[in-house]
């Protein structure tokens, strides 16, 4: 049996991405979801959503982390055993992928968060030690808990846990730990998340979505085993962020965006936001998908 399920969106300007993402959980797929969608988007409004939070702009990693946290606030009030965090330009297109790592976790009552590792840990013992050790002084919280688990955490293959798509168990001490972190605008929240839950828990609590290691840069945009789709344009030939300065893996002109994604689902066909940008006629159409941010 399916237990009950909240999807904790999170967005900011790509307002045309999270309405498809909402006709994903509550019009196409199977099980029945509590939907969640926490905003810092002026032009955001409601929509599908079982709840809407409207929050402040703030900074990046701030900004990211204020959005989760009251996500997940407003998701406890349906009393999910299990909490879904996921960015709102986040597609997760395969129902079956979810409710396998779900099944999994179920069987396994150990088991706290389903993640995987946003980017592999350095290759040298020496950086892997100065990154840690330049954890410990910027991030005070749980410093001495942190320093004990130290040489647990540099026998782990990661350093960080993804949190553009996650995973967990409604526990309250997990929650909390979660939601009590402080955002540091030097240290990304993947990061700091490792850290902390490290620091008051075992690894072996944690079930690895290996498929889509290491997310970044070259599973970032997309995942095709685990269903994942992260493109923020809205079709092939619409790409408009060149090559990111050599931050990204370089995407080329034609690269496939979300239209093409929902083409390899055609299971996935119920909704006005969807039928739309199925439907929209030459790169003019699509003019209207995500005005104003940016496609990169």
């Amino acid at each position: 049996m399916i237990p009950p399920i909240a999807i904790c969106l999170t967005s900011h300007d790509r307002l045309d991405c999270v309405r498809i993402n909402q006709e994903i959980f509550k019009l196409n797929f199977e099980h029945p979801y509590s939907v969640v969608h926490a905003t810092s988007g002026p032009d955001a409004a409601p929509y599908l959503e079982d709840a809407f939070v409207r929050c402040s702009p703030q900074p990046h990693f701030a900004g990211a982390f204020s959005l989760m946290k009251s996500a997940i606030a407003a998701a406890r009030k349906f009393e999910p055993d299990f909490f879904v965090v996921l960015e709102g330009d986040t597609w997760l297109l395969d129902e079956r992928v979810l409710l396998g790592f779900i099944r999994a976790m179920q069987a396994d009552a150990a088991l706290l968060m389903a993640a995987c590792a946003w980017m592999t840990p350095p290759r040298s013992p020496v950086r892997r030690l100065a990154r840690e050790v330049a954890g410990l002084a910027l991030v005070p919280e749980d410093r001495l808990r942190r320093l004990a688990t130290l040489p647990r955490r540099l026998r782990y293959d990661a350093v960080d846990f993804g949190t553009q798509f996650f995973i967990m168990r409604n526990q309250p001490v997990l929650i909390d730990l979660f939601c009590g972190m402080c955002p540091n605008s030097r240290r990304m929240v993947e990061r700091q998340w490792f850290e902390r839950f490290s620091a008051y828990f075992s690894f072996r609590r944690v079930l690895r979505m290996r498929e889509r290691e290491p997310v970044h840069p070259h599973q970032r945009f997309a995942c095709q085993v685990l269903g994942l789709h992260s493109e923020h344009w809205p079709a092939a030939g619409t790409y408009t962020g060149g090559d990111n300065s050599g931050a990204l893996a370089h995407v080329e002109p034609g690269a496939p965006g979300k239209r093409e994604a929902l083409d390899r689902h055609p299971r996935i066909r119920t909704g006005d936001s969807i039928q739309r940008l199925l439907q929209a006629a030459g790169p003019s159409g699509l003019d209207y998908y995500n005005k104003g941010a940016q496609r990169c």
